[in-house]
């Protein structure tokens, strides 16, 4: 009743001038008043009589509409913002169906969905470039799925069958170890969909040098590297960017019925007629080997260089006892790259990562018997492939999820195909130039510009550092780049065709992906011998979300951040500043987080001073018990809170860091230009506004699996931890809301970086 009210009196502002509706589906005008011809208002009209002026932009009206149905204005703000930022939103935003957490990035994420959505039913057009054309069969071969059904597992089965078969599917004198080594289907995975389960490869643009802070590095040009690193887990539980509780799956034996389940669909694909008790058996050595892989003694990222044949001497010397669980990696990484037309040599240089994980691999390949291994290989590869398949595999996935993160609705198939379509840079090609404006992009320059100032008069503030620290900080500052919206290729035609020359697409939609799959396989090998980019774009545009790139020292804003909540040039400052400002000083301040402070602007890792590291690392500990503290979820069970802290030390110190520069920004703004207030809140004043809007970007409903999972996996903390900690610690939220000393919201000791 009391929210009614409320949205009531937004609409009373002008209840003569103004239908609600109307404006929330952007048909309102603005009117002349009859008597004198003159604006009654003008976007940003003023009330008569009144001190400031007031939003009337059709984003203004939504975004007030927003607020309503998510604050909760009886909470003192100085007490807990977060619940009067977020109290309703629960209420007037719950969970949908299928999904674990839904929140106003989310929102925007699936906004941009339904946008990629009516561009790819569109029917396709003879105007349309070659990478539009396939994209959108692509999209249709997807949508299809009466001609998956009618497929079903066939594909998969044949290249299972090609490999020597998957043994824990096929009866046991089926399966021949002698036929096919694991060395083989290792390779053969890699080479066909680029999966591999026990390494990931990538190529790199690094550099070697470290250097002291006060030393001159006369040559900083980059070098293009192979790099190793550790497998990713099968990931066809979740999305991969989603985290989930493995060891909880490991432990209530979901994951090892859902392995069963589907080597039984399988063994029904060929009549096979296998052993429960075996299939049991060997859906726990799978397990059993996922966890030696992903042993947290690994987390160390200790990164070692070498020649390719410096590798492979190590390597062998290492594993000289295990001559049978050893691995060519010279061969094996050749043969790799000849698939792309590139022929490396023995003095190619290698980056290991972590180089623990490498020196102990070929010990742990021999604790399991090759029955397993090959067991694992094939389910690695077939857990990257299911999500393509039928419908029966697609219900085992849904009753996964279910059980495990609480959605209660599986996922609508549109949906699935625009996330699971590839040519992500042809979709994003039409989304930005159906649905972005570079004047964006200029102002938000003219933002950056403004947010670099503001770090710069922070950093001078910070007295413990010394001036050879401060000097390379100022450097990287000054070097920053930053990637608005999307890559300038975009802007040539030409380019766009040639980035997809050579990619068939048809009818089936499985050959499709795999397609896609070998065609990105061979873009990365190929990029090996190309010049490093001065620019690296690691998001797509239409991905909602935002980035620093430690290797480049760059930030990357893609096009889908321009949006209502986070930015419109048709909104209020305040909200731009508070949202997209607080976003892109965020990712700004990971330039000078627990990691990236140990580069330099050329990506250099750099040597402290012994007093000036100590000064840093007693401020980040200062997060650390910041979040021992006040983390609100005390479901932790493996780890310890300092732990999990000091896993969230960079975005914790990112969050503070960032509001508090992106603020000072806005200040400086608001004493050149005077803010406009929003409708319904002229009783909230800018800076208020700001703090705000900031808070919104965080409300959320999650469900209770979802909670536990991320407190313990995710590197951000929740929307309730990142909104109270930053705030705690900020003299400008505490000001512009008048707390008192020690109240909740304004502690006498604060975290700060640079103070």
């Amino acid at each position: 009743m009391l929210q009614f009210l409320l949205l009531f009196s937004i609409v009373d502002l002008s209840s003569s001038l103004l239908n609600w509706n109307d404006i929330l589906s952007g048909s309102h005008q603005n009117r002349i008043d009859d008597k004198n011809g003159e604006w009654q208002f003008s976007k940003r009209g003023k009330f008569k009589g009144s001190q400031y002026d007031v939003c009337r932009t059709k984003e203004c009206f939504k975004i007030a509409a927003e607020f309503w149905q998510s604050m909760n204005k009886s909470v003192d703000p100085c007490e807990d913002f977060y619940e009067y930022a977020c109290g309703s939103y629960k209420i007037y935003n719950p969970i949908p169906p299928s999904e674990m957490l839904w929140s106003p990035i989310i929102k925007m994420q699936k906004e941009v969905h339904n946008k990629i959505r009516d561009i790819l039913e569109e029917d396709i057009k003879p105007s349309d470039i070659l990478p539009v054309k396939q994209v959108k069969k692509f999209y249709q071969s997807c949508m299809d799925t009466d001609a998956i059904e009618k497929i079903g597992i066939k594909p998969l089965d044949a290249i299972l069958t090609q490999n020597g078969g998957w043994p824990m599917a096929m009866e046991p004198i089926e399966w021949n170890q002698e036929e096919f080594s694991w060395k083989q289907i290792h390779d053969y995975y890699t080479q066909l969909a680029n999966v591999s389960p026990l390494y990931q490869i990538s190529v790199d643009t690094d550099s070697k040098k470290i250097v002291n802070a006060s030393d001159k590095v006369n040559n900083n040009e980059k070098i293009k590297i192979i790099k190793l690193y550790r497998p990713n887990l099968p990931t066809v539980l979740f999305d991969p960017n989603e985290s989930f509780d493995r060891q909880k799956i490991y432990d209530d034996g979901s994951y090892a019925k859902f392995i069963v389940q589907v080597a039984k669909i399988f063994a029904k694909e060929r009549e096979a007629n296998v052993d429960e008790e075996q299939l049991e058996k060997d859906a726990q050595d799978i397990i059993k080997l996922e966890k030696l892989i992903h042993n947290n003694k690994f987390k160390n990222y200790s990164i070692v260089h070498f020649t390719l044949q410096e590798f492979q001497d190590y390597y062998d010397e290492e594993s000289k006892k295990t001559k049978d669980s050893r691995i060519n990696w010279r061969k094996t990484i050749m043969d790799l790259f000849s698939i792309a037309n590139i022929h490396l040599d023995d003095t190619q240089i290698v980056s290991v990562v972590p180089f623990i994980f490498f020196k102990t691999l070929s010990n742990i390949l021999n604790e399991i018997n090759p029955r397993t291994i090959v067991n694992y290989l094939h389910w690695h590869f077939l857990t990257n492939m299911l999500p393509y398949t039928h419908s029966r595999i697609q219900e085992l996935i849904y009753e996964f999820k279910k059980k495990e993160a609480g959605v209660k609705e599986e996922t609508p198939r549109w949906r699935t195909c625009v996330k699971n379509v590839g040519m992500r840079d042809a979709i994003s090609y039409m989304f930005v130039k159906t649905y972005f404006q570079d004047k964006m992009k200029i102002d938000t320059e003219k933002m950056i510009s403004s947010i670099k100032s503001a770090m710069t008069k922070h950093i001078l503030k910070a007295d413990w550092l010394d001036d050879s620290i401060r000097k390379m900080a100022f450097q990287k500052l000054k070097k920053l780049q930053h990637n608005i919206g999307y890559p300038d290729w975009y802007n040539n035609v030409t380019a766009v065709n040639n980035f997809y020359r050579g990619l068939p697409i048809g009818q089936d939609f499985f050959t499709n992906i795999l397609s896609q799959e070998k065609f990105s396989l061979k873009q990365t090998l190929r990029s090996l011998h190309s010049k490093p980019k001065t620019n690296v774009w690691f998001l797509k545009p239409i991905v909602v979300n935002a980035v620093y790139l430690q290797s480049a020292n760059s930030i990357t804003i893609p096009a889908a951040d321009f949006q209502l909540p986070l930015f419109t040039p048709e909104q209020i400052e305040a909200i731009n500043y508070g949202a997209l400002g607080m976003v892109v000083a965020h990712e700004m301040s990971h330039g000078f987080d627990d990691s990236s402070i140990q580069y330099d602007s050329e990506g250099n890792k750099i040597k402290w001073p012994t007093e000036v590291k100590e000064a840093y690392d007693n401020r980040a500990k200062c997060f650390v018990n910041q979040f021992n503290d006040i983390n609100f979820n005390k479901s932790i069970e493996e780890d310890s809170p300092e732990n999990i802290g000091k896993m969230k030390l960079g975005e914790n110190i990112a969050d503070t860091l960032g509001i508090d520069v992106s603020f000072d920004a806005f200040e400086i703004l608001e004493k050149e230009k005077k803010q406009a207030r929003l409708p319904g809140f002229e009783d909230i004043t800018s800076d208020q506004l700001f703090f705000l809007s900031f808070a919104k970007l965080y409300c959320e409903n999650a469900t209770p699996e979802f909670e536990s999972m991320s407190v313990k996996y995710d590197t951000h903390g929740s929307g309730r931890y990142r909104v109270t900690a930053s705030l705690k610690n900020s003299e400008g939220f505490s000001k512009s809301f008048n707390c008192r000393v020690q109240s909740l919201m304004n502690p006498k000791n604060k975290c700060k970086l640079w103070k």
